[in-house]
């Protein structure tokens, strides 16, 4: 199954499609990731903020309640 991690609805659907074709989500790996080859130094806010979305809000979004 495919989702945009850092959408709230996306990820919800995602939740439902697991629980629907598999009865639940007994296990969750939150590995979803990225590669930015830049330094934080050479980092742009933009690139910042794609990093905070996709590790932290990703995360934070597949595993709560």
């Amino acid at each position: 199954m495919v989702a945009d991690i850092t959408k709230a609805e996306e990820v919800e659907r995602l939740v439902t499609e697991t629980i629907s074709h598999f009865g639940g989500v007994h296990i969750l790996v939150n590995n979803a990731g990225f590669m930015r080859d830049r330094y934080l130094v050479k980092m742009t806010e933009e690139d910042w903020e794609v990093v905070i979305e996709v590790m932290l809000k990703g995360a934070f979004l597949a595993t709560k309640p």
